[in-house]
C-alpha cells in the first residue's frame, strides 16, 4: 500500500508538473522575442479595418517585428493623448501626427529625426525620394531634416450627378465663372426635383485651397508672415458668399448634411475630400458620381491643398524600436501598399509609381474623373507646418463662420483671425 501511495503521488506530481509547463508555455506571448512597436492612430470603421488587414500583413511578412496598432479615437482625442503620454514620457514608438504636432514634438525634441533612416542603405534612394509627389514629400521635411513619412493623405474636390450634367449637356467647368453659370441654370431647371444645386459647409479647407487658387498665401513659409487677411483670401471668402447671396444656388449646411442632400438625389454637387466617395457608394445612390477638381478664377491657378497626417517616430523608445518603426513606416510607404491603401480607403497615394498599379488604375477608371485628379497631384500643396496651426486653423473657421452668417465683413472676420493668430505664433 505504501508503494501504491508513492506511486501515486509521483504519478500526481509529474501530472502537475507537465501541467505547469502546458501553463506557461500558454502564457508566453506569441510576440515573445520580436522588436514591438507601439502605434496610436485614429482611423475607425473601414479605414481601420483596412489599416488592420496592412499592419497583420506587416507582421506576418517580418517575423522579427510585432506592430501593435491601437485607435485612441478621433484626432482629437489623440492629440490630448499624445501630448498627455509625452508629459508622462510614455508616448507610443510611432503615430499619427499633424504637421502642426511635429513642429512641436521636434522643438520639445521628443521625436526621432529621421535623416540618418532614409540615407542609411536602408532608406530610399534619390530615385525613390524624387517619386514621392513634392508636396508630400516636402510636408515631412523642416529645413533639411526629415522628421516624419506620410501616412493618410486626402485632397478637396467636387462631385457631382454625372447625369444631370449629361441631360443637359454639360460638362463640369474648369473656371469659376463658368462654374457660376452653371449653377445658375440648375438653381432653375428642375426645382421639382432638385431642392439645390448644392449645401455649403464651412470649411477651412475648402477656403484655403481657393485662397492658393487665387495666388494667395495662407502664411508665408519664407517671412513666417500670416497672409490670408490679403486681398486673395478677401476675394476667396466673397466668392463663397456669392454663392449663398448674390448667386443663391447653395445653402449653409452642417456637418455632411450637404453629402447626404447630394446622395439622395436633393442636390447635384456637394464638396468633399477624394475619400468621400468610399463613403458615398456604399449608400447606393441612384444615379452616377462624377468627381473633379475644384473650379478656379481665370486670372488664378489650378492648386489644392493636401490635408491629413504623417507619422513620427518617438524618442522615448529604443533604437532596436527605432529602426523597425523605420521598416514599418517605410514599408508603408512603398508603392505597392501605397496602391492597396488608395483602392480600399480612397486615400491618395504618396508615390508616383502607385498609379502604375493595375489594380488602383482600374479602381480609378471605374470613377469618372477620379484619375484626371490623381494625375495632378503635383498640383497640391500643404498646410502651415507650424506649432500655431493647430489654434490657426480654429481662428480661420471661426472667421468663416461670422461672414458666412453675417455677422462680419470679410475683412473684418480675417483680420480678426489674422491678428489671433499672430499673438499665437508669437509664443513659440
Amino acid at each position: 500500500m505504501k508503494i501504491c501511495l508513492e506511486r501515486f503521488f509521483n504519478f500526481g506530481a509529474a501530472v502537475s508538473a507537465s501541467l505547469w509547463l502546458v501553463f506557461i508555455f500558454s502564457c508566453t506571448s506569441p510576440h515573445e522575442g520580436k522588436v514591438k512597436i507601439t502605434f496610436w492612430h485614429a482611423m475607425g470603421g473601414s479605414l481601420g479595418t483596412t489599416l488592420d488587414s496592412l499592419v497583420e500583413e506587416f507582421n506576418r511578412t517580418h517575423p522579427d517585428i510585432y506592430i501593435q496598432a491601437t485607435s485612441v479615437g478621433n484626432y482629437g482625442a489623440m492629440s490630448q493623448k499624445l501630448m498627455a503620454s509625452v508629459m508622462a514620457q510614455k508616448p507610443p514608438v510611432i503615430s499619427q501626427v499633424f504637421e502642426s504636432w511635429t513642429d512641436q514634438f521636434r522643438r520639445a525634441g521628443v521625436i526621432v529625426p529621421l535623416n540618418k533612416y532614409v540615407h542609411s542603405s536602408q532608406g530610399f534612394s534619390p530615385e525613390e525620394i524624387e517619386d514621392f509627389f513634392p508636396a508630400i514629400w516636402d510636408d515631412n521635411m523642416w529645413d533639411d531634416t526629415l522628421w516624419s513619412l506620410p501616412f493618410n493623405k486626402s485632397l478637396p474636390v467636387m462631385f457631382y450627378n454625372l447625369d444631370a450634367f449629361d441631360s443637359l449637356g454639360y460638362e463640369f467647368p474648369v473656371y469659376w465663372e463658368d462654374f457660376l453659370v452653371i449653377c445658375s441654370t440648375y438653381a432653375y431647371a428642375d426645382p421639382e426635383k432638385f431642392r439645390y444645386v448644392m449645401g455649403l459647409p464651412i470649411n477651412t479647407w475648402m477656403f484655403e485651397t481657393m485662397l492658393i487658387q487665387l495666388n494667395g498665401q495662407i502664411i508665408d513659409p519664407r517671412s513666417n508672415q500670416v497672409e490670408f487677411d490679403r486681398e486673395p483670401g478677401i476675394n476667396a471668402l466673397n466668392m463663397l458668399i456669392d454663392l449663398i447671396e448674390g448667386n443663391p444656388v447653395a445653402y449653409l449646411s452642417t456637418g455632411y448634411e450637404h453629402q447626404d442632400e447630394f446622395i439622395a438625389g436633393r442636390a447635384i454637387m456637394a464638396w468633399g475630400s477624394v475619400v468621400s466617395y468610399s463613403f458615398m457608394r456604399k449608400k447606393e445612390p441612384t444615379f452616377n458620381i462624377a468627381v473633379a477638381p475644384l473650379p478656379y478664377p481665370r486670372e488664378g491657378r489650378p492648386a489644392f491643398v493636401i490635408s491629413g497626417t504623417n507619422v513620427a517616430i518617438f524618442s522615448h523608445s529604443t533604437p532596436e524600436q527605432q529602426a523597425a518603426a523605420w521598416e514599418f513606416i517605410k514599408w508603408f510607404n512603398s508603392p505597392q501598399v501605397q496602391a492597396q491603401w488608395s483602392v480600399n480607403t480612397g486615400y491618395i497615394p504618396t508615390r508616383r509609381s502607385s498609379l502604375q498599379d493595375s489594380a488602383l488604375r482600374a479602381h480609378l477608371e471605374l470613377i469618372p474623373g477620379m484619375l484626371n485628379i490623381y494625375l495632378n497631384l503635383d498640383q497640391a500643396v500643404s498646410e502651415p507646418k507650424i506649432g500655431a496651426w493647430f489654434a490657426g486653423r480654429i481662428f480661420l473657421s471661426e472667421a468663416l463662420e461670422y461672414t458666412l452668417r453675417g455677422v462680419l465683413t470679410p475683412q473684418e472676420s480675417l483680420f480678426r483671425a489674422a491678428q489671433k493668430l499672430r499673438h499665437e505664433m508669437r509664443q513659440y
